[in-house]
């Protein structure tokens, strides 16, 4: 090699022509891209750039060869894409190669754009994104995101946590608003696509019972998507017989929040009327409120769970 000298730029994906960019979000590759004598490499957050030489595929192969932590690397990129759409035991096959553990167990969590300040999403999120060097993430043609989270040394709580401080962080630095579904934990890479879909049903179900939030957990939905299957016009029905005129007028926001921290704290009163900085009266007099515009004792388990049950009602 000491007759060519190889003159390499690592440039920022904001820089990157915007079909380059495309490519490593879509190709079966993702790895290294020869376009007019020019070849692009993805290495991290940023592309390698050089000239076309007879010595380039030595730095590309380089590259894909690269290892992580405890000798792992990613691996290609269509795989992991072909184990979030469905099982297959060929990719987790050939993941192994990589040094991809399959029994080191796996989440699913999708990420889905609601409003954007700026204009290369993917390239913003790739950025901001503070991911494991074993983790792995997947573009999909819908636009939304995928992000393979290996699950050894991490527990679900860790993973909601991490979801959430992701979303703070792509609103607060990088202008995005997005949303997320997470999947349950697979203890087998195969079943991946299982987590997937989770992901993707609690997306759906979270913006249908509780458009509010940013962070939708499965494991957490389970009175929505028992309410999922009964039929919208049932659902009509029982709201509107609950939510009369009366009721309405007494659910104001601050009851709403009293309601909403009443729950949180288990129907505690003492408890309750400490995080509200209300006199334990006080609080009493708001629960009496809702029991005589409403029939439901909120104090009562019973009455507490219907009460639930309505306000999970969608609109």
């Amino acid at each position: 090699m000491s007759q060519s000298e190889l003159k390499i730029d690592f440039i920022s994906s904001d820089d990157v022509p915007s079909d380059v960019w495309n490519f490593f979000n879509s190709s079966n590759d993702g790895k290294a891209l020869k376009k007019n004598g020019e070849i692009y490499i993805k290495t991290g957050k940023y592309i390698a750039h050089l000239k076309d030489d007879p010595f380039a595929d030595m730095l590309i192969q380089a590259f894909q060869n690269q290892k992580g932590e405890e000798g792992y690397t990613t691996g290609p990129v269509d795989l992991w894409t072909e184990l979030v759409h469905h099982s297959s035991d060929e990719a987790v096959k050939k993941l192994k190669a990589y040094g991809i553990r399959s029994q080191d167990g796996w989440c699913a969590v999708v990420f889905q754009r609601i409003y954007e300040l700026s204009e290369d999403n993917h390239a913003r999120f790739f950025e901001f994104a503070p991911i494991e060097e074993m983790d792995q993430i997947v573009f999909l043609a819908n636009g939304d995101i995928v992000l393979v989270m290996r699950m050894k040394g991490r527990s679900e709580e860790d993973i909601c946590d991490f979801t959430s401080a992701m979303i703070d962080t792509l609103e607060n630095e990088a202008g995005q608003r997005w949303i997320s579904g997470i999947g349950e934990p697979v203890t087998e890479l195969r079943d991946l696509h299982q987590s997937y879909i989770q992901a993707k049903k609690a997306l759906e179900t979270g913006k249908r019972f509780n458009d509010s939030k940013s962070v939708y957990i499965y494991s957490k939905q389970m009175l929505e998507r028992f309410l999922e299957a009964i039929p919208n016009n049932v659902l009509s029905d029982m709201k509107l017989s609950f939510f009369t005129n009366k009721a309405k007028k007494i659910l104001t926001e601050e009851m709403m929040q009293t309601i909403k921290t009443f729950f949180q704290n288990d129907l505690n009163i003492s408890t309750t009327s400490k995080q509200l900085y209300v006199h334990r009266n006080t609080l009493m007099y708001r629960l009496d409120k809702i029991k005589k515009e409403t029939g439901l004792d909120l104090r009562i388990f019973h009455d507490a769970v219907i009460f639930q049950i309505f306000l999970s009602l969608p609109e």
